[in-house]
């Protein structure tokens, strides 16, 4: 609906099968394509990108862009100085370069073209909040390593609610994540929203554009608050090297611990949090909430 995408043809990971990965190129014959952009994440195993080349070649692209044949795109380049290393989506650029010049600092190349159908979809799940400002929350994921704890999430909250209680807070992420949410969100004084489960990605983009902040995991709902724009605060592990899965920009805040992910303090991300959302309470008395102090400028 986009127009980014118009159709998919599976590729199984792990297709072994020479009967499956013939009918499969078949498939990708009848395309009658002949230029193929090659956009795999890079893993170190040569062998398993030669064997991806020849089956597409055999499949009729005569032409395959980004494919990191050269050492240098196969490797994500590292920062003498931090021990930092690149972000994947720089890496992918400079395997792209054949396709012309890509900069990320641009919005518009963030674009992700989301429908109106989308966007209304989001907006609706936003109705509980009635146009009050909410922080968006991703607990998921399918990487365990990645996962920070329910007592460290519901510590989180209880600590943030007496600074930050005003904001609504949307939970996102897949179905079977909504279980979870009961048990972290019962101390939140504002308004919940548990949208777990209920929206397909693109339409959690729509919701994520409204949102004052993204708080998560590395994972799939971060990288669409970060696309459209909203600040993300996120404990991470040491699952992969520094910097490489961040999301893009340097507005963002990330605490990573390659001791592992339940190292990382829940003060130091809800001083984050404080460091870059002004404060939102309900007045003593009131009913009403408050805001004190203003959003930061990066």
């Amino acid at each position: 609906q986009s127009g980014l995408i118009h159709g998919v043809i599976d590729y199984p990971l792990k297709l072994r099968s020479v009967k499956e990965m013939w009918s499969l190129s078949l498939r990708l014959r009848a395309l009658g394509a002949t230029t193929l952009v090659y956009l795999t994440p890079s893993k170190g195993h040569v062998g398993v990108l030669y064997r991806d080349l020849l089956f597409f070649r055999l499949s009729g692209f005569s032409q395959i862009i980004g494919a990191p044949v050269a050492k240098d795109v196969r490797e994500t380049r590292v920062d003498p100085a931090t021990g930092f290393s690149e972000y994947e989506c720089s890496r992918l650029a400079r395997s792209l370069a054949e396709l012309g010049p890509i900069n990320l600092e641009d919005p518009k190349n963030w674009d992700l073209r989301l429908t109106g159908a989308e966007q209304m979809a989001g907006d609706q799940a936003l109705d509980a909040f009635n146009g009050d400002p909410f922080i968006a929350i991703n607990m998921g994921g399918k990487v365990i390593e990645k996962h920070w704890g329910q007592q460290n999430w519901r510590e989180l909250l209880r600590t943030l609610s007496a600074t930050h209680g005003g904001y609504g807070l949307l939970f996102l992420g897949a179905a079977d994540e909504a279980g979870a949410v009961a048990d972290v969100a019962d101390v939140w004084p504002g308004t919940v929203v548990n949208a777990c489960g209920k929206l397909l990605p693109r339409e959690s983009g729509g919701a994520l554009r409204r949102a004052s902040l993204f708080i998560g995991h590395d994972s799939g709902p971060m990288h669409l608050a970060a696309a459209v724009g909203v600040t993300c605060v996120a404990p991470f592990s040491g699952y992969n090297p520094p910097r490489k899965w961040y999301p893009y920009g340097a507005k963002h805040r990330i605490v990573q611990r390659m001791d592992g992910i339940m190292n990382v303090p829940v003060e130091e991300i809800a001083a984050n949090v404080r460091d870059v959302l002004p404060a939102f309470l309900v007045a003593a008395g009131s009913g009403v909430p408050a805001v004190t102090g203003r959003l930061s400028s990066n």
